[in-house]
C-alpha cells in the first residue's frame, strides 16, 4: 500500500527543515495568579490575567457578536441553555497548563471552545503567535446560539453561519461581515461544488463532515452559500431572517429557500456556481447596535479583582471539562484552603467525584455546597448519592427512611426550580413516589449521571483531538481472531483466485493538487510479482515518475514480517479494525478495514528518504469490481502539506506492458 515519489519526498524535506528551524516551545512552568480581573456583562462571566483594557475588549467584541447574531434571528434576547465563562490568557505561557492534551502533551493551539451542562467555556490566548484567535470563538458562539435559538438548523446552515460570523472584523464600535476567505474560494475554484441535494441532506454522521479529505469542501460551500443568501445582493438580509424564521419551526431547507428567496434548488446552485466564480464576495458594514442604550448597558461592566481562591476555582472549573481530573482536584483543594467559604469549588469537586463514582467523598462536598442554592445538577447529584445509600451488592434497598426520602424530595424540588423538565430528576422523583416499603427499591434503575461534550480546538495543531479520526483504538471488547479478519479481507478484495489472475495492471485516471490545481493526469502499471511504476503530470509539480503500490492487492501476511489486530476504532462514521503491518524491510504501517465491508478505509504510514521522515495518510473510497477484483476508484493522499487526489478512469488487467517503463529514473 505504500506510495513513493521522489519530488513529494524532496517537497516533505523542504517543510520539514523549514519546520526545524522554528523556535521550540518550552513547557512552562506553573503561573503565578496575583493579577487575575473578572468582567461581567449582560451574557458573560469574562476573567483573565491579561490587562484590563483587554478583557474589556473582549467582553465588548463578543457582546458586540452577540448583538448582531440576536438581530440576525429578530429576537431582542437570545435564549441561552447555560451561561458561558471566558477565560482569557495574557500568552500561551501561561495559558499551556490549562489546555487539552494529547498523548500526555498540551496540544499546540490558539484556544478551545468546550460545551457544557452547567457552563460553556471559551479559552484563548493573546499571544501575538496566534493569528485572530477570535475567529473560533466566535465561530463556536454560533454554534451555541444556533443550537438554542434555531433549533434543528441542518448542518450545512449551522456550520455555514459559522464560517461567516468567524470571520467578523472589527473597527472601532463598527464591524465588517462576510470578508472574502482566500482559502474557501480557492478550494471552491479547484475542486467540483457538491450538488446542492448533496450538501442539504449532509448529516454528522456523513463522511463530507468527518473525513479531512471531504469536510473541506463541505465547510467552504456551506460558507459559500450562507453568503450567497445572505449578502449577496441588497435587501437579502430580510429574506434570510424569513428563511431562518421557516427553518427554526421545523420547515425543510430547500422549501424554506423557495419561500424565502423565490427560487429553486436548481436555479439557487447556478447562481452560486457564477457567485464563487466571478469571486463577488463583497462583505457588509455592520453598526454596533441599533439602540445606543442598549450598546451603553451591555458596555457599563462590572469589572473586579479575583482572589486567590476564585482564580483557582475557575482554573480547575475549566480543567475538569476538559477531563484533566487530576489537576482540576489539586486545584478545587487549594480553591478551598485560600477560602473555606467560598462555596464554588465544593459543588465542582463534588460533581467530578460522583462522574468518578466516588460517591463518600462527594456526599461531604455536595452537602456543603447545597447549603446554598446550585445549579439543577448539583441538586440532582446530592438526591442520587441519597438515593444509593444502603444498597446492597444488587442495587436494592428494602426502603428509605423518612428523613433519607425527606432530603432526597428537598434536592429535586430544588433543582426543578432551575430545570423543571431535567428528565433525570423527574424520574428519580417519580420512583421515590412510588417507593411504599413493600417492595425493595432498585437503584440501578436511576442511571448514573455522565458527562456531556467534547473539546472543539481553534488555532495552531488541534489534529489531537480530532472526532473519529482513528486514533482513539479500543482492545477492551472480544475482538475476532487475526486470521479471521485477513480472510475476510482477502475474500473482500476478490479472492485468491481472482487475485492470482492478475499477472500485469495498468490504471489511468486524473489527479487533483487539493487547493492548487485540478485535471492532472496519471498512469501506473504494475507486473507480477514485485514491479511498478507511475507517471504523473499535474500543475505545480510537472511530470513525475516514481513506483507505487497502493492499486496493487493488499496481500499483508506475504508481505509483512509481522501482522496485528491492534483493535476497533471509528473513522467517520465507519467502524474500522485497526491492524498494524511490519514489512520486511522500512517503517510499519497502519491500516483502517471496514469492519462491515472488510475493505480498506485508509493507511498510515511514514516515508523515509535519507535520514528525512514523514508521515503519509490515504484513503480509499468508491470500490469497485474489475474482473472479479475489488479497486478504490477514488485515493486521497495526505502529505504534511500537499494532498494528492486521484480519480481513476480505467483498469485494464492482463495486457502487454513495456519492459521500459520500470526502469530506474
Amino acid at each position: 500500500m505504500k506510495f513513493v515519489l521522489t519530488l513529494f519526498l524532496a517537497v516533505l524535506c523542504a517543510l520539514q527543515g523549514s519546520a526545524a528551524k522554528a523556535k521550540p516551545r518550552l513547557f512552562p512552568a506553573p503561573q503565578t495568579r496575583d493579577n487575575w480581573r473578572s468582567v461581567r456583562t449582560n451574557h458573560l462571566f469574562v476573567i483573565g490575567n491579561a490587562e484590563a483594557e483587554k478583557l474589556r475588549q473582549v467582553a465588548t467584541w463578543l457582546e458586540f457578536f452577540h448583538s448582531a447574531f440576536a438581530r440576525l434571528v429578530s429576537r431582542n434576547v437570545l435564549d441561552s441553555s447555560v451561561p458561558t465563562t471566558v477565560i482569557i490568557f495574557r500568552d500561551d505561557a501561561s495559558f499551556r497548563p490549562f489546555k487539552p492534551l494529547y498523548q500526555g502533551r498540551p496540544i499546540n493551539l490558539a484556544g478551545f471552545f468546550q460545551p457544557g451542562e452547567d457552563v460553556n467555556y471559551i479559552a484563548l490566548s493573546l499571544d501575538p503567535d496566534y493569528r485572530d484567535p477570535f475567529a473560533t470563538a466566535f465561530h463556536e458562539y454560533v454554534h451555541l446560539h444556533v443550537r438554542d435559538n434555531v433549533p434543528d438548523a441542518p448542518l450545512w446552515l449551522n456550520e455555514g453561519l459559522a464560517e461567516l460570523y468567524g470571520s467578523l472584523q472589527f473597527s472601532g464600535n463598527d464591524a465588517l461581515l462576510g470578508a472574502p476567505l482566500g482559502h474557501y474560494i480557492r478550494l471552491l475554484r479547484e475542486q467540483e461544488l457538491l450538488p446542492l441535494t448533496t450538501l442539504l441532506s449532509i448529516g454528522t454522521n456523513s463522511p463530507h463532515y468527518n473525513e479531512d479529505d471531504k469536510s473541506g469542501i463541505f465547510y467552504g460551500e456551506s460558507w459559500a452559500l450562507v453568503h450567497y443568501l445572505m449578502l449577496g445582493e441588497r435587501g437579502r438580509q430580510e429574506q434570510f431572517k424569513r428563511f431562518l424564521q421557516q427553518v427554526g419551526r421545523g420547515e425543510n431547507a430547500a422549501k424554506a429557500i423557495e419561500n424565502s428567496f423565490g427560487m429553486s434548488l436548481d436555479t439557487l446552485e447556478q447562481e452560486l456556481r457564477r457567485y464563487v466564480r466571478h469571486g463577488d464576495f463583497a462583505a457588509q458594514r455592520v453598526a454596533g447596535v441599533d439602540n445606543p442604550q442598549t450598546y451603553a448597558s451591555y458596555t457599563a461592566m462590572q469589572r473586579s479583582s479575583l482572589s486567590d481562591g476564585e482564580v483557582n476555582h475557575y482554573l480547575g472549573d475549566l480543567l475538569m471539562h476538559i477531563g484533566r481530573d487530576k489537576d482540576a482536584e489539586q486545584y478545587f483543594k487549594q480553591a478551598i484552603s485560600l477560602d473555606p467559604s467560598f462555596i464554588a469549588p465544593y459543588a465542582s469537586l463534588g460533581s467530578m467525584y460522583v462522574h468518578q463514582r466516588r460517591y463518600a467523598e462527594a456526599k461531604k462536598y455536595l452537602q456543603k455546597a447545597t447549603t446554598t442554592q446550585q445549579s439543577h445538577l448539583i441538586h440532582y447529584y446530592y438526591a442520587y448519592i441519597l438515593s444509593r445509600e444502603g444498597a446492597g451488592p444488587d442495587g436494592r434497598i428494602p426502603e428509605y427512611s423518612k428523613e433519607t426520602a425527606a432530603a432526597i424530595r428537598e434536592q429535586l424540588l430544588r433543582a426543578f426550580k432551575v430545570a423543571p423538565d431535567y428528565a433525570p430528576a423527574q424520574r428519580l422523583l417519580a420512583m421515590l413516589d412510588k417507593s411504599t416499603g413493600t417492595s425493595p427499591i432498585d437503584t440501578a434503575a436511576i442511571a448514573e449521571p455522565v458527562r456531556t461534550g467534547s473539546v472543539r480546538t481553534f488555532g495552531g495543531d488541534s489534529s489531537g483531538v480530532a472526532i473519529r479520526d482513528g486514533r482513539t483504538i479500543d482492545n477492551s471488547s472480544s475482538l475476532p481472531a487475526l486470521d479471521e479478519v485477513l480472510t475476510k479481507y482477502v475474500e473482500a478484495m476478490g479472492g485468491v483466485k481472482a487475485l492470482n489472475a492478475v499477472r500485469t495492471r495498468v490504471v489511468k485516471g486524473s489527479v487533483d493538487v487539493a487547493g492548487l490545481s485540478r485535471g492532472g493526469s496519471f498512469e501506473a502499471y504494475a507486473e507480477a510479482p514485485m514491479r511498478s511504476a507511475i507517471v504523473l503530470q499535474a500543475h505545480p509539480l510537472g511530470t513525475v515518475k516514481g513506483s507505487f503500490s497502493f492499486f496493487g492487492p493488499f496481500n499483508l501476511k506475504s508481505s509483512s514480517a509481522k501482522v496485528t489486530l491492534a483493535g476497533m476504532s471509528k473513522i467517520g462514521f465507519r467502524d474500522v479494525y485497526v491492524l498494524d503491518s511490519q514489512p520486511f524491510r522500512g517503517t510499519a504501517e497502519r491500516i483502517y478495514l471496514d469492519a462491515q465491508t472488510y475493505l480498506p478505509v485508509r493507511s498510515n504510514s511514514v516515508m523515509t528518504m535519507g535520514t528525512t521522515s514523514g508521515p503519509v495518510e490515504i484513503y480509499f473510497d468508491d470500490w469497485r469490481d474489475v474482473d472479479g477484483v475489488k479497486y478504490p476508484f477514488n485515493i486521497s493522499q495526505k502529505f504534511p502539506k500537499l494532498t494528492l487526489i486521484y480519480a481513476v478512469k480505467e483498469i485494464r488487467h492482463n495486457i502487454p506492458i513495456d519492459a521500459r517503463v520500470f526502469a530506474p529514473r
